[in-house]
């Protein structure tokens, strides 16, 4: 999904879409808190009757290539009502991707979901936080390539340092 089919979903549905790190409090879309280029995106909304912060990763736009959604994090914000809410979600995930592998960590645990080779969904969770990513592992590895990516395409043909050799 494309920077601009994003941003077109989010109008049509009016979600409160706004660039990441900017605060806000509009309960509706407003193009001002998406313009311009940016890393990622978020909006909170309620889900399992929980309020969560939903995080659009895209890469970056960079040598003609357009931002690309390579990553959607859901993050439960109710620190308070996450403990009744795990089993819930451990198990709506257990019945659509089947069993996890299970990374411990000194303070998280992942549970990691492989659908298919290019794809993977990752519960993280501690006492107090869960979070769920959904990642598409093929367009995330082009994104971190092309971060890392000093090279810049010209514009045009012309705007190239050899263009006049020819």
């Amino acid at each position: 999904m494309s920077r601009q089919e994003i941003l077109n979903v989010a109008m049509h549905k009016n979600l409160p879409l706004a660039k990441g790190g900017l605060i806000h409090s509009s309960k509706e879309f407003n193009p001002r808190l998406v313009s311009g280029n940016v890393a990622n995106y978020y909006y909170r909304t309620v889900l399992f009757e929980n309020l969560s912060e939903i995080i659009l990763l895209i890469s970056p736009e960079k040598s003609n290539y357009q931002q690309t959604l390579y990553e959607i994090e859901v993050r439960f914000i109710e620190n308070e009502k996450n403990k009744g809410l795990f089993p819930y979600v451990l198990k709506v995930l257990e019945e659509r991707y089947g069993q996890p592998k299970i990374e411990n960590k000194i303070f998280l645990k992942n549970r990691i979901w492989r659908p298919d080779a290019d794809s993977e969904v990752r519960l993280i969770s501690n006492d107090l936080t869960i979070r769920i990513k959904y990642t598409d592992l093929k367009i995330k590895k082009f994104a971190e390539e092309l971060s890392r990516s000093t090279y810049e395409l010209p514009k045009t043909p012309g705007e190239h340092k050899d263009a006049g050799k020819f």
